[in-house]
C-alpha cells in the first residue's frame, strides 16, 4: 500500500481525508500536537521548522500532502506566519527530495488572488488560474511564496507536483452557518467547496502523473448563494469586466465566480455538492427544531 504523509492531519480536512482513504493509503500524520486518541494511523509529533524531524517522518513515504499551515488572514503574527508557510515548506520540500518522494501534493488558497482584500474589485469574473495574484495580506503572500517554492522543486527534481487553491473549505454545519450574510460572503466571491468535495479532488491528485507542477482553483460549482450571480457582481464589483460572466450565466444564472474548468478538465474533478444541497439541510433542521 502507498504510503502518504499528511502534514496539519489534525484539521478538519486532514480528518475527512483519513477516515475516507484510509483503506486506500497507509497514512503517516506529521503534526505539532498530540496524537489524537481516535487517530488509528501513523503519527509523528513534530515541527515543520525542524528539519530533522520532518526529515525523519518522511522515511518510507511516496507521497505527501501538505495542509499543515499557519492559517490566519490578520496579521498578528507575520513573522511566525511566513516562518511556517514558507520556512516550513521549504523544509518538507527539501526533505521530499531528499527521500525521492515522487508526489506532492500542496493545499493553497484562492487568497493568493488577492480577494478577501477591502476594496479590490477583480480584472474579470469568473478568476481562473491565469488570473495575476496580487495578495494583500501576509497569509495569502505566504502561501503564494510556497507555491513559487513547490514549482522549484518541481522543476529540479521533476516530482509530480499539485497545486490546489482551495476556496472557503466547509462542512455541513459550517455551510449553514455561512448562509445567511451575502455582505460577508462578498469578500471570498461567494465562493465555497465542501470538505467531502476536496477529499475527492485530493485523491485524484494522488493518483496523477503530471510533467511540471500543476494549480488548480478548487470551488463548487455555482455561487454559495440564493441571488443569481451576475446581479451579486454587479452589486458588489460594478468596476470589474463582467462581459464574460454575463455569456457563462446565460446558461446557468448561479455560475460560480472561480473557474474550476481546469480541474475538471485536467484531474477528472466532479464536485457534488452545491448550495442548494445546504438549503435542504437547513430546511430539514428546522423542521427537526420544530
Amino acid at each position: 500500500m502507498m504510503k502518504v504523509l499528511i502534514t496539519g492531519g489534525n484539521g478538519m480536512i486532514g480528518r475527512f481525508l483519513i477516515s475516507t482513504l484510509k483503506d486506500k493509503y497507509d497514512f503517516v500524520v506529521f503534526g505539532r500536537r498530540a496524537k489524537p486518541k481516535e487517530f488509528e494511523v501513523e503519527y509523528c509529533q513534530g515541527d515543520l521548522l525542524d528539519f530533522d524531524q520532518i526529515d525523519k517522518a518522511l522515511e518510507g513515504v511516496h507521497k505527501i500532502i501538505h495542509l499543515g499551515a499557519f492559517a490566519s488572514i490578520s496579521e498578528e503574527a507575520p513573522i511566525q506566519q511566513l516562518d511556517v508557510n514558507v520556512k516550513g515548506t521549504y523544509n518538507l520540500l527539501e526533505a521530499a527530495a531528499r527521500h525521492d518522494v515522487k508526489t506532492v501534493i500542496f493545499a493553497s488558497t484562492a487568497c493568493v488572488y488577492g480577494f478577501v482584500a477591502d476594496g479590490f474589485s477583480p480584472d474579470y469574473f469568473p478568476i481562473d488560474e491565469k488570473y495575476l495574484c496580487q495578495p494583500k495580506d501576509t497569509y495569502g503572500f505566504s502561501k503564494l511564496a510556497g507555491e513559487e517554492l513547490f514549482k522549484y522543486y518541481s522543476r529540479r527534481y521533476r516530482i509530480n507536483t499539485v497545486i490546489l487553491r482551495l476556496s472557503v473549505v466547509i462542512d455541513v454545519d459550517r455551510g449553514i452557518y455561512f448562509m445567511h450574510d451575502e455582505d460577508t460572503k462578498s469578500g471570498i466571491g461567494w465562493a465555497y467547496i465542501d470538505v467531502r468535495d476536496v477529499v475527492e479532488v485530493m485523491r485524484l491528485s494522488l493518483e496523477s502523473k503530471f510533467d511540471k507542477a500543476e494549480i488548480f482553483n478548487v470551488v463548487m460549482d455555482g455561487a454559495f448563494s440564493q441571488t443569481d450571480t451576475l446581479t451579486l457582481l454587479k452589486k458588489y464589483y460594478p468596476t470589474s469586466d463582467l462581459s464574460r460572466m454575463a455569456e457563462l450565466c446565460k446558461n446557468d444564472p448561479m455560475m460560480a465566480t472561480y473557474s474550476n474548468a481546469k480541474a475538471k478538465r485536467m484531474l477528472g474533478f466532479k464536485p457534488r455538492y452545491k448550495f442548494g444541497d445546504y438549503c435542504q439541510k437547513k430546511e430539514k433542521q428546522m423542521w427537526e427544531d420544530k
